[in-house]
């Protein structure tokens, strides 16, 4: 089996390219698998609408609407209440074996929409991710020669279970289970290294033995040919199924490896539980025979350390991509959900720090749709809402605005026609969470993983766009690097994911691209400001929204007439230096050309300079208002022979000169 991931920016074309492979494709079968059911239908109406039309089947769960008022399967509530209580489907309610050639069979089975998809040969079938982690059904047939695995698949072949303490007592189970069972508990609730404890107590014939103790478990007594009634009445009668097998398996697992602790066993003392965690192998495209089956990895976030645990000898290609983007990130702040979200703060202060935060932001979106832009924001649920939950969003959505939430648009290309993304806080789940997903890929690795009880924090530099200086920022991460490929994957990860919604990377106009995190993420960066410099503007950009068209650059001016964005001349000062440094004729603000001038007080023999928007004459007649005293104005900076204009207040008028002289 050949296995190659490809890691892409999203909107490279990479779905395109495979869909145009599989034109080409002479392959025995083909199997897609993507992570929902809406992306299979879109993934099937691009293969069904190339030239040479294909033949595709979207594979569906019992559970999925054949129609608006039928299911796949006639029998999904019972199938549903079977998997609830730990039993295995098909055997008990499709199909089961009495001898080798006679079967019994569900009354539906034959005209079962679940069953039959599986019948027709197609050109390829597509799956959501879902399905990598079952093992492949008789039903399903070959493997085939083509398997397509596109984006991150490793959140769906992972599974955490909590056992009830008194489940793993039960005298149901066998000898050797239950003496293995008790000495996890005891060691677990000392607090004790488990694989340690175990190996003390010499209990590693008891794993084994207690491995074949579980296989031996048969199937209750159960007929898919029984009536509706028997069968509903049956699955009531049938005891919860033992995850104790579970657990053992992953002993079995452990115990030859040279760790003392147990990544796959832990204790929840909030529940009264011991939690499993466990990879599930994806065994659908080999067999004992073997075969010429290819895997093929389509991600963007492809992460090696992330794959190898199911495909060690997978292939690496990394193709890079340029955006089209103008990218302004948040310097100052993460941005945590909390910090955002009013009702998770308990002080008063907190609070209204949150309020101000949302409010700020809703003004910046209303800016934005204003303008005309079309633009796509996306945040933690909590935030921007989730229609399909019932969760209302915190901001307002004015025209030409969409809002989406963070684990809800990867693979979603809706949003191509948007000019630009707001990115409001970061996708960091809590540590406890990253490291029991990092226990579950990892629970049979030799080398035990770090855990901890907080972050760490270290400096990360920003991808600065070329010309720019390096700069850097503390970023919370996690001590063993492969806790820390889980971390990227859900956080940083995310944020490319949503930028990469608006399709930069062929866009023939540039995407405006907002982060409000300081969290440093795989793309180049334009401009890092404050968040306040980024909702409200720069000083300059707060001060010229509170003139009407004119505004002197004079540093005691300013200082004197917005105190509270310059506290000092010598603040004022800097910034003036800094617009200074720029066009010194045009300043702009906000994307707003502002013509630049020169003016003298009566008696003044420096020049100040100003900006305005205004004609000479308004300028001159809002310069004189604002400072309350007659000036001499000219056009430009520093260039001497434009004409001087002289102005009047009240009776107080200034001596005439020459044009282009002085008074």
């Amino acid at each position: 089996m050949k296995v190659t991931a490809v890691k892409a920016p999203a909107g490279l074309g990479k779905t395109t390219a495979y869909v145009a492979r599989l034109e080409r494709s002479t392959a025995a079968g083909v199997e897609i698998y993507v992570p929902t059911h809406d992306l299979a239908e879109d993934v099937a109406k691009l293969l069904r609408d190339l030239p040479d039309t294909r033949t595709v089947q979207v594979i569906k769960g019992r559970d999925r609407m054949y129609t608006d008022s039928e299911r796949m399967c006639a029998m999904h509530e019972r199938a549903d209440a079977l998997i609830q209580k730990g039993y295995p489907v098909y055997p008990l309610l499709c199909a089961r074996r009495r001898n080798y050639h006679d079967w019994e069979r569900c009354l539906h089975f034959y005209d079962c929409r679940y069953i039959n998809q599986f019948k027709d040969r197609v050109d390829a079938r597509i799956y959501t991710h879902a399905s990598l982690p079952l093992a492949r059904a008789e039903i399903e047939g070959p493997i085939a020669e083509l398997n397509i695995i596109d984006e991150s698949f490793f959140a769906s072949c992972i599974e955490t279970h909590s056992i009830p303490l008194t489940d793993l007592v039960a005298s149901t189970l066998g000898a050797s289970t239950q003496k293995v069972c008790r000495a996890v508990i005891e060691a677990l609730s000392a607090g004790k290294a488990l694989l340690q404890e175990l190996r003390t107590a010499k209990l590693e014939p008891d794993i084994f033995r207690a491995v074949k103790e579980c296989k031996r478990e048969e199937l209750p007594h159960f007929s898919p040919e029984w009536f509706e009634k028997r069968q509903t009445r049956e699955i009531k009668r049938l005891p919860q199924r033992s995850k104790a097998p579970m657990l053992v398996e992953c002993l079995a697992h452990e115990i030859v490896l040279p760790r003392a602790i147990s990544h796959a066993v832990t204790l929840d003392l909030t529940s009264n539980a011991v939690k499993i965690h466990r990879r599930r192998p994806i065994t659908r495209f080999s067999s004992p025979k073997g075969g010429a089956a290819e895997v093929l990895i389509l991600d963007a976030d492809a992460n090696r350390q992330l794959i190898e645990p199911w495909f060690p000898d997978v292939e690496f290609v990394d193709i890079g991509a340029t955006r089209n983007t103008h990218v302004t990130q948040c310097v100052s702040s993460r941005c945590s959900t909390t910090s955002l979200v009013p009702a998770k703060n308990a002080d008063a202060k907190s609070r209204a720090q949150a309020e101000k935060k949302l409010l700020d932001i809703d003004q910046l979106i209303l800016r934005k749709s204003n303008e005309g832009k079309r633009i796509l924001v996306i945040g933690p649920q909590v935030i921007t809402g989730n229609k399909k939950q019932g969760i209302p969003p915190l901001l307002t959505c004015p025209p030409g605005v969409t809002m989406a939430h963070f684990g809800g648009v990867r693979g979603i290309d809706i949003w191509k026609e948007s000019d630009g993304v707001i990115i409001i806080g970061r996708n960091q789940p809590p540590i406890a969470g990253v490291e029991d997903i990092a226990r579950a890929i990892w629970y049979d690795a030799t080398e035990p993983l770090i855990f901890a009880e907080d972050w760490a924090e270290v400096v990360r530099g920003y991808r600065m766009a070329p010309g720019l200086p390096a700069q850097g920022v503390n970023v919370q991460v996690h001590p063993d690097p492969r806790v820390q490929a889980v971390v990227e994957q859900v956080r940083e990860s995310e944020t490319t994911q949503s930028i990469d919604r608006v399709r930069a990377v062929h866009a023939p106009e540039t995407k405006e691209v907002i982060i409000f995190s300081n969290v440093p993420v795989d793309i180049d960066v334009d401009v890092l400001a404050s968040f306040s410099n980024i909702t409200l503007g720069t000083r300059f950009e707060q001060a010229w929204s509170r003139v009407n068209g004119a505004m002197p650059l004079a540093p005691a001016w300013l200082a004197e007439t917005f105190p509270d964005l310059w506290s000092t001349v010598e603040a004022a000062k800097n910034d003036v230096g800094g617009q200074k440094s720029q066009n010194p004729n045009i300043v702009s603000i906000r994307s707003l050309p502002l013509l630049t001038y020169e003016y003298r007080l009566a008696g003044q023999t420096r020049r100040s300079h100003a900006i305005s928007t205004l004609p000479v004459h308004g300028a001159q007649d809002e310069l004189t208002r604002l400072l309350a005293a007659p000036i001499i104005l000219r056009e430009g900076r520093n260039i001497v022979d434009n004409i001087e204009y002289f102005g009047a207040v009240g009776m107080a008028v200034l001596a005439p000169a020459t044009a282009c002289g002085s008074a």
